[in-house]
């Protein structure tokens, strides 16, 4: 078994572990391991890989690129919600536009990318992903206040009094507060390798428990209903098929010859979604905690169920696509899957209505009160 593979099922064991533990862990250590997540494991990471990157002018086109994708996923988020019956004004609507655009590269695709076509394409690729976490981890973050601001249209504020709120909320979030020290100590010349040999394994040991403490705690805190099921499954495979298009789009405009990068400009934007929306979602649950239904900007539980199926999903995509790369590296194939993969989608949603099924937005709200 190939070591990207090994490291996909070593992932998906830890969401089982999750879910055994569930009757083992009350809800209330639950809230500790998200604050050890959010406060510790992912700032640190977050620091390392920043202090890490070594970064060149020619190299800027990566993360521009990426950041366009995840603009553009963010553009169509709407329609894609309403493609499969959802209101994108609801609260479960709203989850899946901050998190279809969202990418987890690092998880889904990294190993595969390395493992099928070498180091070169996966330091790309991980200059890619600056533009990406730049997207999900300020972008979204403001998107998710203006929509808690508008939603909750607290009365007597300015909008620079929300502004001063809001810059003050991004300021004392452990995870922007290590983006800016970071950052500030490369514009300062200072990298990791000067910090002292013990505040690097401290820091290093911080990082190393992020992955195995995230996927633990969705396979923990999540409540898959048939309804969900259904309903994220359409919208991963609404999502693939954009991505296949927008891929197809980039080979063309930017006439990318080498195979190495036109599986990349595939595989990457194929990635499952990211945490990072989840814990802006979370920020925002805190804000309203005395606040019940259709009256939340977000629904948790399904941003937690949507990140449980979307890593399988991309995973699945991924490797099938790196396995048969000699045939599948060119914008002919991406456009042809895009195409095919919404042929498939339009003609299982007009057997759906022909069968006067029940629309998935009806399943969740009977599954939600089951």
């Amino acid at each position: 078994m190939s070591e990207g593979l090994i490291r996909t099922f070593s992932f998906l064991a830890l969401i089982v572990i999750g879910l055994l533990l569930k009757s083992k862990v009350p809800s209330n250590q639950r809230s500790g391991i998200k604050q050890i997540i959010l406060s510790l494991a992912l700032p640190a990471v977050i620091f390392i890989s920043l202090q890490k990157v070594e970064f060149s002018l020619g190299m800027i086109l990566f993360p521009v690129l990426a950041l366009m994708l995840n603009v553009l996923m963010f553009t169509v988020s709407g329609w894609l919600t309403r493609a499969i019956g959802v209101n994108p004004q609801s609260p479960v609507g709203r989850t899946a536009q901050l998190l279809i655009p969202s990418l987890a590269p690092g998880l889904s695709c990294f190993p595969f990318i390395l493992e099928f076509l070498g180091e070169e394409a996966l330091a790309n690729a991980a200059f890619a992903d600056v533009g990406n976490k730049l997207f999900v981890l300020v972008i979204l973050y403001a998107v998710a206040m203006r929509w808690y601001y508008q939603l909750n249209n607290i009365e007597g504020e300015s909008s620079a009094s929300k502004l001063k709120k809001f810059g003050l909320i991004m300021i004392k979030e452990p995870v922007n507060l290590a983006i800016i020290a970071a950052l500030t100590l490369v514009g300062f010349g200072v990298n990791y390798s000067i910090f002292p040999e013990f505040l690097q394994l401290s820091i290093d040991k911080l990082g190393m428990i992020m992955t195995p403490l995230i996927m633990i705690f969705i396979g923990l805190s999540v409540k898959l209903t048939w309804g969900h099921a259904r309903l994220i499954f359409g919208l991963l495979a609404w999502r693939s098929a954009i991505a296949f298009l927008l891929s197809g789009l980039v080979i063309i405009l930017f006439k990318i010859a080498d195979p190495a990068l036109i599986m990349l400009a595939i595989l990457f934007p194929q990635s499952s979604a990211s945490f990072w929306p989840y814990l802006h979602i979370e920020s925002v649950s805190v804000l309203e905690s005395n606040v019940e239904g259709d009256h939340k900007t977000f629904e948790p539980t399904f941003a937690l169920n949507f990140l449980a199926m979307s890593l399988p999903f991309s995973t699945i995509m991924i490797l099938a696509l790196a396995t048969f790369k000699e045939q599948v590296a060119s914008a002919t194939v991406s456009f042809s899957a895009g195409g095919i993969l919404i042929g498939f989608l339009l003609i299982g949603s007009l057997v759906t209505s022909l069968k006067g099924a029940n629309s998935i937005k009806d399943l969740v709200k009977s599954d939600s009160t089951s």
